[in-house]
């Protein structure tokens, strides 16, 4: 227990990679103490939470497969003790790496019986976070209308229940989807009350990261697309590098594609060409050092990338040749 509560602290500091050390000598450790009493109900509970928190900080790390894994096993368990409240939340996380790996059929699926259980259950603030999900599938489908009702559930829930911070995530959302159709005043609108209970509420946290860096996009996007000046070009750099230093501090520079993307763009529309190409490079290096997304590039890209390191005179396994990556496959590798 004392190794699992270590794991979460070091995973909300954002070390997933030591979280799991930790765990993997908790997971150790209950096993064998379940070989001894594999009908005690308290072990196989303890089991279930070991599994659980590995299976979050693996799916951290984009070790998607890992994960589906120990979820699964996870929901067995919640299924043998007769939790719903645990089957819930674990076919909501399935459903939530599933949205992560592009598999939007499972995800709903997952998704979906997790709302049905959850509302069973008159957990509507779970409910309010399944929708949110259920959301992201379907704007990520480009069902926009589905998209904007899930959201908009999720809103009114959130606000019944006084929960400002999943409120402002709603809001997020709904100027992410605005943006989507080119509907960027109504975008900024959103975006901004986001950002007013993202200050109040959490901060410095992952979600007002995600508030600014989405703000920033879609100030760009209304720029290129010619709907407010170059003038808003500070505003959009000033958000999108205060998201940049949040996501570094949550979790290194791993997962800050995105955010590089956006201030390379920025960058080139202020005809800034040589930071702009230092942005890019540092995008690329950070999207393939991702395991998560290191497993769809070997696997589209595997016999390409052995061929450009036989030809270039350095004949590795796959996954030690992230530069040739980084720089020849560019715009494959999003």
């Amino acid at each position: 227990m004392t190794l699992t509560e270590l794991a979460s602290c070091l995973k909300v500091g954002g070390q997933p990679s030591v979280a799991e050390e930790r765990l993997r000598k908790a997971l150790a450790i209950i096993e064998r103490l379940l070989q001894q009493e594999p009908d005690h109900e308290s072990l196989i509970r303890q089991h279930g939470a070991v599994l659980s928190e590995l299976a979050s900080v693996l799916g951290d790390q984009g070790q998607y497969s890992q994960a589906n894994n120990f979820y699964e096993q996870v929901l067995k368990i919640d299924k043998q003790l007769g939790d719903l409240l645990g089957e819930a939340t674990t076919l909501g996380q399935i459903g939530f790496l599933g949205l992560a790996q592009g598999g939007y059929s499972k995800a709903k699926t997952s998704l979906s019986a997790s709302l049905d259980l959850f509302h069973r259950l008159g957990d509507a603030d779970r409910e309010a976070s399944i929708l949110y999900y259920l959301g992201m599938v379907a704007r990520e489908q480009k069902q926009w209308n589905e998209a904007e009702q899930c959201y908009r559930e999720c809103l009114r829930i959130s606000e019944q229940l006084g929960i400002e911070s999943d409120t402002a995530r709603a809001c997020t959302r709904l100027g992410i989807l605005a943006a989507d159709r080119g509907q960027f005043a109504e975008a900024e609108g959103w975006y901004r009350r986001a950002l007013k209970l993202d200050e109040q509420e959490h901060p410095g946290s992952p979600w007002h990261e995600i508030t600014l860096v989405s703000f920033a996009q879609s100030l760009v996007e209304a720029i290129q697309a010619g709907h407010v000046s170059k003038g808003r070009l500070t505003e959009a750099r000033q958000y999108a590098e205060q998201a940049l230093t949040l996501k570094e501090s949550h979790s290194g520079s791993s997962e800050i594609w995105l955010n590089l993307d956006i201030l390379a763009c920025i960058a080139d529309l202020d005809n800034k060409k040589d930071i702009a190409r230092s942005y890019r490079r540092r995008e690329r290096e950070a999207y393939a050092a991702f395991a998560g997304n290191r497993y769809d590039i070997d696997r589209q890209h595997e016999k390409f990338i052995l061929a450009i390191a036989e030809a270039a005179g350095h004949v590795r396994s796959v996954g030690k040749v992230p530069l040739v990556l980084c720089l020849l496959l560019n715009n494959d590798l999003k």
